[in-house]
């Protein structure tokens, strides 16, 4: 017979959330036994905080087991750990691995299906190109696997992209809405030399990073008619 345990995972309110909360580390006695020791530890570790509300925590315990004994069972709890501290990439990511490591008809399905349409409809998204030279990109000091193109899952709201590598380092800052997808071309940021452009290692909400090139054509132009000017006064 099943054996269910109940946590405070914040999530929308509705069926859904009804349905992850109660299947969340819904174990089996034959699913039970099939951790070693160390790892069944863990997981109990990771289910006593999770249930009181120590998400980092339980993040640490689940992620343990893992290391000591993967199964689609402990990839279904990060999963729903990620969700629960708004790294809703790498949730998508789990809940993904979890519909491979386990199938479509395994136990879960229906609820990892459910998380991630909750994810993909409430989440905005980043596209990083350009990423060719750079070693490491983090989103929120939340750091991401290298992809070219890449594209990044993020809550709503204002996030912090550190794209760093040999040529240097550019800090890009966003601000988008539920549905948003904004386009990084950090090609656009850093020239051939590696160097951030202009000296800018920072730039703030408006997706670029330095002066763009129209800008930089409107100030040549504006340059060229005070030329102009003085040489009619002389």
């Amino acid at each position: 017979m099943p054996r269910h345990r109940r946590s405070s995972y914040r999530v929308p309110t509705g069926l859904a959330t009804l349905l992850i909360v109660v299947s969340f580390l819904c174990e089996s006695t034959s699913a039970a036994q099939s951790l070693s020791p160390g790892a069944q530890a863990a997981l109990d570790a990771g289910a006593a905080a999770y249930a009181e509300g120590r998400y980092q925590t339980a993040l640490d315990h689940f992620q343990h087991a893992d290391a000591l004994q993967h199964t689609p069972r402990i990839t279904y709890n990060l999963a729903v750990v990620h969700e629960g501290l708004g790294r809703v990439h790498e949730a998508d990511r789990l809940f993904r691995r979890y519909l491979q490591e386990a199938g479509e008809d395994a136990e879960w399905s229906h609820q990892a299906n459910q998380a991630l349409d909750r994810i993909r409809e409430s989440s905005a998204r980043i596209a990083v190109v350009g990423a060719q030279g750079f070693e490491r990109i983090t989103i929120d000091e939340v750091r991401h696997a290298l992809a070219a193109p890449a594209s990044y899952l993020v809550r709503p709201g204002n996030h912090t992209l550190v794209a760093e590598g040999a040529g240097g380092r550019v800090t890009v800052e966003l601000s988008l809405a539920a549905g948003e997808m904004r386009r990084v071309d950090l090609r656009e940021r850093v020239p051939l030399g590696g160097a951030p452009r202009g000296g800018c290692a920072s730039c703030r909400a408006t997706g670029s990073a330095g002066r763009g090139t129209g800008e930089y054509f409107a100030l040549a132009v504006l340059a060229v008619l005070l030329g102009f000017l003085v040489r009619a006064r002389e």
